[in-house]
């Protein structure tokens, strides 16, 4: 009886599995997951509720939740909203061919007349497995540094302007405008002599505020709100194809474009007396990349054959910005005074270099081999070629400087249209290991890196805050390497007010050589000793040390005291001294502050010890 009670039992259990077990085997794959809803956001700026409900006192602005560190990265909306995507499809059209599509981030987000969102990521990867692969990548990204801001600026485009009368009415009314006393013009430069500090002070707050509230000129409005933000757009290709268990190809092709505006300080005259005032920075430049790769490999070998390149260009290659707190450059220049600024006045515009285009591309060379069971060789070349032309910008906003022509006998002031820039380098690593016995190894290391600068060397002549060519009276106790051309390099650190001084563009290049040898000894299963050597060489073309070699010797001790304690001591001395005979170099012998930290004598002596406890070994 109990028998049969079993094999019932049994059977109704085998009857209840089989339709669970069918239903398992027949149930279709997950192909995703595909995410979306709706989001709010509501809270408060600076005490005002969303949408802002009251302003700034005594202004119109209200800035509101968008506007906070809330959206600093992101791109949150009242909207339908799609935050992630990801689904995958196998035999894709009936091929053997898969597709995949994911989405990351806020996906697509439509609000106030159907904008997409800045915030997202798209991921499309097309291929077969072991055979191809091909992805599609799309990312934004917003940066909002300020909702909140407001400026006097307008314009955009790497050009910013101030209404001319809110310029002359600060000019004339905050910084004393053009006064005549004795026959002599001079400025106020931001002062009245009348006035005590305190007054002066409050004038001065007055008049801003004024200025700022849109009262200081009639018909003419204030600061007007402004959002300081950038945003990032990249799209990127890649393929990679297998042409055999040996060999495999590669490419990559990536576009990036930034555009927006971020807050800058500039800083029109001399740094320590002239016109300060945060601008907006105009940004639009691409950033373009692309690579090859080629790989083969064998069971003792393997190699690798590449090219990648860099491109950048920049739409806006200046900024030109009207100087909120003067209408003029310089009054003072004159027959006998050709170079002006006797006034101390202007400049009324200021121009700033932005980034320059510029290409770097470089082939890549790397493999390895196996000789024998016990030695290892790795190698890596790679040479590259760097270059800039982006043309100069031009020498000065004032007029007044630029209808100057360089003296009689003197080169001209900006000698070339562009930088000329060129500059090679040649990396290459030499790695070779060798297994002595089952517990000695012993590493050798070549590393060499040359930075070949053949940028041609330029002659210019500069000026000072916009307001003057450089001159003896420019110097601050030393002319920097400046001289003039005329009387020879014996005028270079001299001060003297006849002389005409030109600045050069000296180019700089370098080589760096290391040779390291070392060796391991494990003398149990877990505990080993490390020691070796290293010679580096730093050879320089342009600067004051020619060559300096470093000597380092190292070592370390790693025991097991218990199975889950370890005990790590290392130490290391280093020894570099500059070639030529000088025993320490020194830029100033009179300052042993002033020394050039990668040239001067170093010696470094470093230790280490280390104990570790792993609570989780049983």
């Amino acid at each position: 009886m109990k028998t049969y009670k079993l094999l019932a039992i049994s059977t109704l259990l085998a009857l209840l599995l089989v339709p669970a077990a069918v239903a398992q085997e027949q149930a279709a794959p997950e192909r995703g997951v595909v995410e979306f809803g709706f989001r709010g956001v509501t809270g408060e700026v600076y005490g005002r509720t969303f949408p802002a409900s009251t302003a700034l006192p005594g202004t119109s602005f209200s800035p509101n939740l968008s506007d906070s560190p809330l959206n600093v990265y992101s791109d949150y909306r009242n909207a339908f909203y799609v935050p992630k995507v990801n689904v995958h499809l196998d035999n894709f059209l009936g091929s053997n061919s898969y597709l995949r599509l994911q989405s990351a981030s806020n996906g697509f987000a439509f609000q106030d007349g159907g904008s997409l969102s800045r915030d997202q990521s798209v991921l499309v990867t097309l291929g077969q497995y072991g055979h191809y692969k091909a992805q599609f990548r799309f990312d934004e990204t917003p940066h909002v540094f300020s909702g909140t801001t407001r400026t006097l600026f307008s314009g955009g485009n790497g050009t910013w302007n101030i209404d001319p009368a809110l310029q002359s009415k600060l000019f004339n009314t905050l910084c004393g405008g053009v006064l005549t006393t004795g026959g002599a013009t001079k400025v106020g430069k931001c002062s009245t002599s009348s006035l005590s500090t305190s007054a002066l002070v409050a004038l001065n707050s007055t008049n801003i505020s004024n200025a700022v509230a849109g009262g200081l000129v009639g018909g003419v409005s204030g600061v007007q709100p402004f959002t300081q933000e950038e945003n990032r757009k990249a799209i990127t290709g890649l393929m990679s194809w297998n042409l055999n268990p040996n060999v495999s190809l590669s490419g990559l092709f990536s576009r990036e474009h930034q555009v927006g505006t971020r807050p800058i300080g500039f800083v029109m005259g001399s740094s320590s007396t002239g016109y300060i005032a945060e601008t907006p920075e105009s940004i639009d430049y691409y950033t373009n990349t692309v690579k090859f790769t080629s790989e083969f490999g064998q069971k003792h070998w393997d190699a690798s054959l590449g090219y990648q390149g860099s491109f950048f260009q920049n739409n806006i290659p200046n900024m030109l910005v009207m100087n909120p707190f003067s209408t003029v450059y310089d009054a003072g220049i004159t027959a006998s005074n050709p170079n002006g600024n006797t006034t101390g006045m202007g400049p009324a515009t200021g121009r700033m270099d932005l980034y320059p285009d510029n290409k770097y591309q470089q082939f890549v060379g790397q493999g390895a081999v196996d000789l024998g069971k016990n030695i290892h060789l790795m190698v890596n070349v790679t040479p590259g070629w760097m270059s800039q032309t982006a043309s100069f910008q031009p020498l000065t906003t004032n007029p007044y400087l630029s209808a100057q022509n360089p003296p009689a006998g003197y080169p001209s002031f900006v000698p070339a249209s562009n930088l000329g820039g060129k500059v090679d380098t040649l990396a290459m690593n030499y790695t070779g290991v060798f297994k002595a016995t089952k517990s000695l190894v012993f590493v050798a290391k070549y590393l060499y890196y040359n930075y070949d600068n053949q940028t041609p060397d330029l002659l210019m002549r500069p000026t000072v805050a916009d307001t003057i060519f450089l001159t003896s009276g420019s110097f601050h106790g030393s002319t920097a390497g400046c001289y003039d051309p005329v009387v020879g390099p014996s005028s270079e650190n001299v001060i003297n007010s006849n002389y005409t001084y030109y600045c050069p563009g000296e180019q700089t290049s370098f080589t760096s050589k290391l040779f390291d040898v070392g060796g391991t000894w494990f003398f149990t299963k877990k505990n080993s000793v490390k020691f070796g050597y290293q010679r580096g060489w730093m050879d320089r073309t342009g600067r004051e040390v020619e060559e300096s070699i470093e000597d380092s010797v190292y070592g370390a001790l790693d025991m097991h005291l218990r199975k889950h304690l370890l005990l790590r001591v290392s130490g290391r001395h280093q020894n570099r001294l500059p070639q030529g005979g000088a025993s320490a170099y020194e830029l100033d012998t009179g300052n042993v502050y002033a020394r050039m930290p990668d040239q001067a004598t170093r010696v470094r002596n470093r230790g280490d010890a280390s104990l570790q406890w792993d609570a989780t070994q049983k």
